[in-house]
């Protein structure tokens, strides 16, 4: 008695074709990026807090230190690129005032130090 069952794939379905993993590898990205920006702000909102706060790589530390204090936040000090800037919010919308003046993102002073010890 033979099985009538067949080996192959289903109808439609081909492996080889070109494309056909890039939707699971480009959610896989979105779901790992997105995770990744998660980790580094939380805590980045909480206040009387200390936060590092990237601007624009383009702008020069006068520029960087303007937007803080429009910000209204206590500058704390430079890291190591002018555009980098570690800052104290005492209260809850420091971080969102931050953005409003120019910070790309408002990042938690533990990833901020991880990032220093990955680069030198």
């Amino acid at each position: 008695m033979e099985c009538a069952c067949d080996d192959r794939p289903p109808q439609g379905w081909n492996d080889d074709a070109p494309g056909a993993w890039t939707v699971p590898v480009t959610v896989l990205l979105a779901v790992v990026l997105s995770s990744v920006l998660l980790l580094m702000t939380v805590g980045a909102r909480q206040p009387n807090t200390q936060v590092v706060a990237l601007f624009p790589p383009t702008w020069d530390a006068d520029r960087s230190f303007a937007g803080a204090i429009r910000a209204g936040v206590d500058t704390v000090g430079f890291g190591p690129a002018d555009w980098l800037l570690v800052v104290h919010g005492r209260d809850p919308d420091f971080a969102d005032r931050l953005r409003a003046h120019g910070a790309l993102i408002v990042l938690n002073t533990a990833v901020a130090r991880f990032c220093g010890r990955l680069s030198g």
